[in-house]
């Protein structure tokens, strides 16, 4: 079986969730018996494609502007544009069984081709007046008419699409990520003062639904936290203007918030010697960073919503993301009571157990092999 994934989530992204699944689902894919699976990505962004060394698993070449997003922006169109050339030579040239697209965007949609679509969430439905989309806005609507099945990343996210695209439910399949430091655990300890401090994490955009804003209100309600505690912010960009007068309009320290952004190693020393790991999002479609807390021994505590729970089942302490109260009482307990602490890291572990790249990329053949016995 030949399985041909595009370019559009590799143009879109430079680093996240979804291009990250499809490079570790390629990965894993190949693994499979009788299966070649390959990205064909000309010309590119994305830096987890550098992760695939195996030529047969990638065709493409990253931009030396990559990081560069003003310069890039100006160029995107026409590069999807370039790609999409490129690709439908090399789609007749590769001549794949299944058609696995990477994203919603209509550029590149081949024809009379069994056609698999992932649906990792509905945030821009669900939050289209903080993006300043119309009522009428359904960005998914073509690329969902065109799959012959549709993978969900979770069951919240099944219900969210069939909620808003009137999708039958036996076109869909809920198919579990797992953690990216699946096959790299061995981390390599780094000498950085951040991590001999006391401090808490929180990891990726802060943007409205994410909920950053109330984790501010929370602080400012009780100030001993960051007395005793810091707060450091993992990648999302560099703290904004915008944000530095949050802060100071909430009377946080902002001298006990602590920005950064690295590599993968760093981010593991993060979870490693924090004293837990919080993620306040008011949604989510599945929640990676709670499977990279699991793995490096972190406590979670997080919202009580939409894939969350789903994810984390009993190894998390939930919360209520619109109640300053109920968050503090979390960050109280996991911060005061060793017993908690020791049994949610346990569980985590346990619970991480049941998430792996391998199933995830056996139970997605199952949904290839779905088209052909029809």
């Amino acid at each position: 079986m030949k399985i041909f994934f595009d370019h559009k989530i590799f143009v879109n992204q430079n680093y996240g969730g979804p291009s990250r699944y499809i490079a570790s689902l390629v990965n894993y894919l190949n693994y499979e018996k009788n299966v070649s699976a390959k990205i064909f990505a000309p010309f590119h962004i994305n830096g987890y494609l550098s992760t695939l060394n195996n030529k047969k698993f990638k065709f493409g070449y990253r931009l030396p502007f990559s990081n560069n997003i003003n310069k890039y922006v100006k160029l995107k169109k026409g590069l999807m544009r370039l790609n999409d050339k490129i690709n439908n030579h090399l789609f007749n040239k590769f001549s794949p069984d299944i058609f696995h697209t990477t994203y919603y965007d209509n550029f590149f949609f081949p024809e009379n081709k069994k056609t698999v679509l992932t649906v990792h969430d509905l945030i821009h439905e669900i939050f289209r007046k903080d993006y300043g989309f119309p009522e009428s806005y359904f960005p998914k609507e073509k690329a969902i008419q065109r799959a012959d099945q549709i993978i969900c990343v979770s069951d919240s996210t099944k219900k969210d699409l069939m909620r808003y695209y009137s999708v039958a439910e036996d076109k869909i399949t809920v198919i579990y990520h797992s953690s990216p430091f699946e096959n790299s655990n061995n981390t390599k300890d780094l000498n950085l003062k951040i991590l001999k401090e006391k401090y808490f994490l929180y990891v990726g955009s802060r943007w409205k639904y994410k909920n950053f804003s109330k984790l501010l209100k929370a602080l400012n309600k009780n100030k001993k936290i960051l007395n005793d505690y810091k707060l450091v912010l993992f990648g999302g960009g560099k703290i904004t203007n915008e944000e530095i007068k949050e802060i100071k309009n909430f009377n946080v320290d902002l001298d006990k918030i602590v920005h950064l952004s690295g590599d993968e190693n760093l981010l593991k020393n993060l979870y490693k010697f924090a004293q837990f790991f919080i993620y306040p999002s008011k949604y989510e479609g599945f929640g990676i960073p709670i499977l990279e807390s699991f793995s490096q021994n972190c406590p979670v505590i997080c919202s009580d919503t939409s894939s969350l729970p789903e994810v984390a089942g009993d190894a998390a302490l939930y919360f209520d993301p619109n109640d300053e109260e109920s968050i503090l009482e979390k960050i109280s307990v996991i911060t005061s009571d060793k017993k908690v602490r020791d049994n949610c890291i346990q569980k985590g572990l346990n619970r991480l157990s049941q998430f792996s790249w391998k199933k995830c990329a056996s139970e997605t053949i199952n949904v290839y092999n779905k088209l052909f016995d029809r």
